[in-house]
């Protein structure tokens, strides 16, 4: 993975206790949880993806808004909350606001794996961190996997 100096990283299976650009302390508990991907949940993401258009600061130019819906779609199976969709956060679960960080990719992730949030995204209101991989394959959405949380 490359590295960024103003990008918070740590391994996708550890909760961590930080702040976003403070030191890391992982907890002993690790998360990676893969996720079925519903039919239900790819056309909730298409209708807002559609209605979405190209967000500023678009790493990949509005291509993944679509994989950024579903990853809300996916980290909201294990948060159990409700999907706001607000600048600040996208999941409002028992009090707290989660920011979902979603990557599209072509494989299953791996344990030493990273995740990170780019240095633009740390000044959103949000309390925690949620961290989700979308397997993009042949033009499809295959998999998904919960990674972990950052707070």
């Amino acid at each position: 993975m490359l590295s960024s100096p103003n990008a918070a990283h740590f391994p996708p299976t550890t909760a961590t206790t930080a702040a976003v650009n403070g030191p890391l302390t992982p907890a002993t508990e690790k998360i990676m949880i893969e996720v079925k991907i519903t039919q239900e949940m790819r056309t909730r993401a298409a209708l807002k993806s559609q209605r979405m258009g190209l967000l500023n600061n678009s790493i990949t130019s509005g291509d993944g808004n679509m994989a950024g819906f579903l990853g809300e779609e996916v980290a909201n199976q294990i948060l159990k909350g409700v999907i706001s969709n607000t600048y600040d956060y996208d999941i409002l679960s028992n009090g707290k606001k989660w920011d979902v960080k979603t990557k599209r990719c072509t494989s299953a992730p791996k344990e030493h794996y990273e995740c990170s949030i780019a240095a633009y995204n740390t000044k959103q209101d949000c309390d925690d961190y949620a961290f989700v991989r979308i397997e993009f394959v042949d033009g499809q959405y295959k998999r998904a996997w919960f990674l972990g949380t950052y707070n």
